[in-house]
């Protein structure tokens, strides 16, 4: 493999959602040991749920960040289980409505571009991603939404120059993750509506 080959940011992605996993499911279990011991706290209680949210925020980030090996697939179910787990306590209510398990490259350029959505809707609405074929669709539907069709056009355009911020980097991510696939992600936008075709 020569170095233009590799994929040096997923390679990063990977390792450090690799390393974080572990104390982070050390702390889950030293939460649920104490509260063996203790009786009911709020304290206790609220840590658990963010180390909840953060296990599976983490392993999201594993997914749409991380490495995905040629031919790999993932199980539906996880993803399911990933999903369920990281947008459980919020306002976006996502469903994975693909049956079959999808390749990690698929599932990979999926969450990019939910996070992609995600940031479109703080206050909310639902996601739902399917597969017809070989093609997918994201569909979001919200009362509003807060879009930038210039950050939208890097998802689908290498010609866009729109300046990226740390938390829109998915954006140009999602690009380059449909580009080794070698699929064209269109997007639609409208005042309620967002709709990706990958």
């Amino acid at each position: 493999m020569t170095r233009q080959a590799r994929d040096i940011p997923s390679l990063i992605g990977s390792r450090i959602c690799h390393d974080l996993i572990s104390p982070l499911g050390a702390v889950s279990n030293g939460v649920e040991l104490m509260s063996l011991t203790t009786s009911d706290s709020e304290e206790l209680s609220l840590i658990g749920d963010s180390i909840t949210s953060a296990n599976a925020r983490i392993r999201l980030f594993h997914i749409a960040f991380g490495s995905a090996v040629e031919g790999q697939y993932l199980s539906r179910r996880e993803i399911e289980a990933i999903l369920a787990e990281t947008f459980s306590a919020g306002k976006l209510d996502v469903t994975w409505a693909a049956d079959e398990d999808p390749l990690r490259a698929e599932a990979k350029l999926a969450l990019l571009l939910l996070m992609c959505v995600e940031s479109a809707m703080p206050w909310g609405g639902t996601v739902r991603l399917s597969r017809d074929g070989t093609r997918w669709k994201l569909l979001a539907r919200a009362d509003r939404l807060k879009l930038d069709s210039d950050l939208w056009e890097v998802v689908s355009s290498a010609a866009a120059a729109a300046p990226i911020e740390p938390s829109q980097v998915q954006f140009p991510l999602a690009f380059d993750a449909a580009e080794r696939l070698g699929r064209k992600v269109t997007v639609e936008l409208t005042d309620t509506l967002i709709q990706v075709d990958f």
